[in-house]
């Protein structure tokens, strides 16, 4: 192997660590504090309601406000990350098809394969790979994504388990009821008037969203079941490589191919390699 090549992939590699290694670490010490007993099932459900109700949306928010859109909004990139998606989406339920022809299986199996954790992990990764630009610029990924999450899940699930269709204006106003959701329909607003807040009230903001991804990485960590893990079976483990390789590795090259680059490339694959979501 040619010297420069091999220093080359012990950089990435030692970058991949470093920005992997703290977040996991967290979670890691999540499952060690519920397998101590200092922490339990009620403290990750009130823990995980706190940061997807106030904490997280906060920490979008005020990312967002103090960014020059201009340079941070890439509308091509939002563009193809829909786009991307609803194409990964399409392929996994067509494939689903042949891998778990149980009607009720298809469903679960797609959404485990297609739906990421945009909210903690995504964001995490960018904010650890690129800062406060790559979180305002994950934080408006987000957005584009999960309104297309949302409406692909119900579809694909109603569609599966054969229930009754909720009516689109109930599905519309669970979208943007949705607290990342209006943390992101405020922010860009905001941040387009430039506007500044009380000195007071953002150090008060700031004190929440720093406790955002420590808080949410210890209750994923905390929510992890060993025994659940051991116990997958086929179709958890074909969700999984699907998840976090196939897809992933398909919507890269396809971003790249479509002349995608620099942090704009690099936020969009965090986000679409992003491990599974409940929710």
């Amino acid at each position: 192997m040619c010297p420069f090549f091999g220093s080359l992939m012990l950089e990435a590699l030692l970058f991949a660590f470093n920005a992997i290694a703290p977040i996991f670490t967290v979670v890691i010490a999540g499952t060690g504090f519920r397998r101590l007993g200092w922490i339990d099932g009620h403290f990750v459900q009130q823990g995980s309601k706190l940061v997807f109700n106030v904490a997280l949306p906060l920490l979008i928010f005020l990312n967002l406000i103090k960014l020059d859109l201009s340079v941070t909004f890439d509308p091509q990139q939002v563009g193809l990350a829909v786009l991307l998606v609803l194409l990964g989406f399409l392929a996994l339920w067509w494939f689903s098809a042949l891998h778990a022809p149980a009607p009720e299986q298809r469903g679960v199996w797609v959404q485990g394969s297609f739906r990421g954790n945009l909210g903690i992990v995504g964001i995490a990764l960018c904010a650890q790979v690129y800062g406060e630009a790559g979180l305002a610029m994950g934080a408006m990924l987000l957005g584009a994504i999960t309104l297309i999450y949302n409406i692909l899940s119900v579809w694909v699930l109603q569609r599966s388990l054969s229930v009754e269709s909720l009516p689109l204006s109930q599905t519309v106003r669970g979208v943007f009821s949705n607290p990342l959701i209006l943390a992101i329909l405020l922010g860009l607003p905001c941040a387009a008037a430039e506007l500044q807040l009380p000195g007071w009230l953002d150090t008060a903001g700031h004190y929440f969203a720093q406790m955002t991804l420590p808080l949410a990485l210890i209750c994923v960590g905390a929510s992890l079941s060993l025994d659940v893990i051991r116990r997958a079976g086929r179709l958890a483990l074909t969700a999984t490589l699907a998840r976090l390789l196939v897809l992933p590795g398909i919507q890269l090259g396809l971003a790249a191919a479509f002349g995608l680059n620099g942090m704009a490339l690099g936020t969009l694959f965090l986000m679409l390699a992003s491990p599974t979501a409940t929710a």
